[in-house]
């Protein structure tokens, strides 16, 4: 169970001294800059997987910092405590009280995260020693708190990235945030012992951006207990699927686009679509007349997500840009191929007639093409071999991976 308290003050206060004779412990300390909270149970799920995927191999002791805009579980300070197996999960919420002057209030926010995380980093060394090393999830902004923590008490730190702003053809990019911003994220990146990217074509950017930087590239993961084939039921009409945060990058209208034309040329299909639902989508959806195709079923858990993919058709998946793309390797290891659009990092992924289709990015004319050679039975997999594609993305290959790489940097201290 997590267990809730606040956090009016310190347990106890060590000073640097006695914290130096601290010695150093197997467990690794995880800070994510996106976690899976009580404000948001979806924001960074694929960092939890990856603790998840860790955990066979190391003790993960997650602390993560998150602001309660809004004031709705806390006034002030808030910790959430939740252990299961070799995972502790730390989060706390804080709630600053806003003066009406952005600046002002963004000041203060800022003083108040960074105090938290020095805070609860003391409070841990002194309590349990140093941790072998810190794994960073996302540079900014929990990555302020690995450079202090390796700067004060010479704990290495590995980052992993999954951020789309280092990408050329990203909306926002990083060249488009303040200099602040972008002078802590070199900070940060130029800080680590090791970075990782998700995916090659998120290294290559990060590398173009930061010459002395080169990520080596560990995907994400799929969890095979969930997601695997099953026995598929004949879908008629026939069943598409879509599962995303439905912004900007994900290309929606151009999905609607290409589903318009496959409506107007008399083919009887279904569209099952997972995420928020923003309020633009149903407007559209009824504008562009498709309302009795498309089915918006919001977030949902995994498991749920898992079924709705064991007895789809295929996933569709057109975006705009991506740093990587769990849904594409769960729709594979749940037996179904997927459509996507022909950006570099999604071809990682996906190779044309072995586990999906590869339609020109932006042409909802190309992919409503596609669609309708499919139901047609005109395109199609050969011959179904998805476990070789998701194998390399399994947590245990996963997870054996970071184990490598905390192991060099562990050995080397």
């Amino acid at each position: 169970k997590s267990v809730m308290s606040l956090c009016n003050g310190y347990i106890f206060q060590p000073n640097h001294r006695s914290m130096l004779n601290q010695p150093k412990n197997a467990e690794v300390l995880v800070l994510p800059s996106w976690y899976p909270n009580q404000l948001d149970t979806f924001a960074g799920d694929f960092v939890q997987r990856h603790v998840q995927a860790i955990s066979a191999f190391h003790k993960q002791k997650v602390l993560f910092i998150v602001k309660d805009e809004e004031g709705q579980l806390t006034k002030n300070t808030l910790e959430s405590r939740n252990h299961v197996a070799n995972i502790e999960e730390i989060i706390v919420y804080y709630h600053v009280k806003k003066t009406g002057i952005k600046f002002l209030d963004r000041i203060f926010s800022d003083r108040k995260y960074i105090r938290l995380y020095k805070k609860h980093l003391k409070n841990h060394i002194a309590q349990n020693g140093y941790p072998a090393l810190c794994h960073l999830h996302i540079a900014m902004k929990a990555g302020r708190a690995a450079v202090w923590l390796k700067k004060k008490f010479d704990v290495p730190y590995v980052l992993t990235e999954h951020w789309s702003g280092y990408l050329a053809e990203a909306r926002p990019r990083i060249s488009d945030l303040s200099l602040i911003f972008r002078q802590r994220t070199r900070n940060i990146l130029l800080n680590a012992k090791v970075v990782t990217a998700v995916s090659l074509h998120l290294s290559e950017a990060i590398h173009n951006l930061y010459p002395g930087v080169q990520p080596i590239v560990i995907p994400n993961v799929v969890d095979t207990s969930i997601f695997y084939p099953e026995v598929k039921k004949n879908n008629y009409p026939i069943k598409f699927i879509h599962a995303s945060t439905m912004t900007y990058p994900k290309n929606i209208e151009k999905i609607f686009e290409a589903l318009q034309t496959l409506k107007s040329k008399s083919y009887q299909f279904e569209m099952h679509m997972f995420g928020p639902v923003h309020k633009a989508i149903p407007v559209l959806i009824e504008a562009m007349q498709l309302t009795s195709n498309i089915f918006l079923h919001g977030d949902v858990s995994q498991k749920v997500l898992a079924r709705e993919m064991q007895q789809a058709d295929a996933l569709i998946q057109f975006s705009k840009f991506e740093t990587f793309s769990c849904v594409v390797i769960e729709a594979n290891a749940a037996g179904i191929p997927v459509f996507i659009s022909d950006i570099p990092v999604l071809k990682e992924l996906i190779k044309e007639g072995e586990n999906g289709f590869v339609v020109k990015a932006d042409d909802s004319n190309a992919l409503a093409e596609s669609l309708m050679r499919f139901a047609d039975g005109n395109l199609k997999i050969e011959k179904i071999n998805f476990s070789s594609h998701t194998e390399k993305f399994s947590y245990s290959t996963v997870g054996k991976r970071f184990s490598e790489v905390y192991l060099d940097i562990i050995n080397e201290a």
